[in-house]
């Protein structure tokens, strides 16, 4: 199992018909990306079985195919500890230059709503990161921190909060895009948003200037979020201070801590269309 560390230490409608996202097409079509990393959709059982993660234990429910959703679905078992459903993983040949990650991903509105009041750590979404071991200085992750909601952010194991201090002290935890989410939120604030996770189906890019050579030397990230039906949002831009290299991509409601005796309903989370290149998507 992987080593995936809390981020505690760090700074505070389903859809089969097509439809044109960053300039990819969905349902992901691999033959418009022969030169891709990775490029992954889920039609069947096999295709989900491929690239999940089994733990091996009794309490983690199947990955399946659900054609309801024509995607994979993980399911996080109760009763359970930390890797509670599995994780859908990937490799390539580690990348220190540009790198595009997009994956679609929708998770259950109960759980959204509900997790935090049966007690449970914060989830991570996406872990990125090379080497042998997940917790290492070259990691960038996704989170929903404390349950606030929201998409943020940490690099290296959890040293490496992705916020910005403001002038009166406050943080931007989504910086540098068109949303902002400031920790304290005081009204004072200029009129931007944060973009929140919602129960539906949202497609995720991020590029990675992972040697800096686009941002005078400065390793960098930009995300966006698109949710279907939705403009798209940019969501961060920001300066990384450890990531410089990936090689590896783990998606999964992955809950550090998570408490094995805690009975709670069993939730569901969907992953579509896992695209990784080293050519632009936007």
């Amino acid at each position: 199992m992987l080593d995936i560390p809390d981020s505690s230490t760090s700074s505070e409608p389903s859809t089969t018909s097509s439809s044109n996202v960053f300039g990819v097409q969905h349902p992901l079509d691999c033959s418009q990306h022969p030169d891709a990393l990775v490029c992954h959709k889920f039609t069947n059982d096999t295709s989900v079985k491929d690239v999940w993660i089994d733990p091996g234990y009794s309490c983690v429910p199947d990955a399946v195919f659900d054609s309801s959703e024509d995607a994979g679905r993980l399911s996080i078992g109760t009763k359970c500890g930390a890797n509670s459903a599995g994780d859908f993983r990937f490799s390539w040949p580690t990348q220190t230059g540009e790198l595009w990650v997009q994956y679609r991903f929708k998770q259950e509105e109960e759980y959204l709503k509900k997790a935090k009041d049966y007690g449970l750590p914060h989830p991570k979404m996406m872990v990125l990161w090379e080497g042998a071991n997940s917790c290492t200085s070259d990691q960038f992750t996704q989170t929903n921190a404390y349950y606030r909601g929201f998409p943020q952010w940490y690099e290296a194991c959890g040293s490496g909060a992705v916020n910005v201090k403001q002038a009166d002290g406050d943080y931007d935890l989504q910086p540098g895009g068109d949303s902002a989410c400031y920790y304290r939120s005081p009204t004072s604030r200029p009129p931007k948003e944060c973009v929140y996770y919602k129960g539906e189906w949202a497609t995720f890019t991020y590029y990675f200037d992972l040697d800096g050579s686009k941002h005078g030397g400065k390793p960098w990230v930009d995300a966006w979020i698109q949710y279907d039906g939705e403009s798209r949002v940019k969501i961060l831009s920001f300066g990384l201070n450890y990531a410089e290299e990936l090689q590896h991509g783990f998606f999964a409601p992955y809950m550090t801590a998570k408490d094995p005796n805690i009975d709670h309903p069993v939730w569901h989370v969907w992953y579509q269309d896992f695209l990784v290149t080293a050519r632009p998507l936007l």
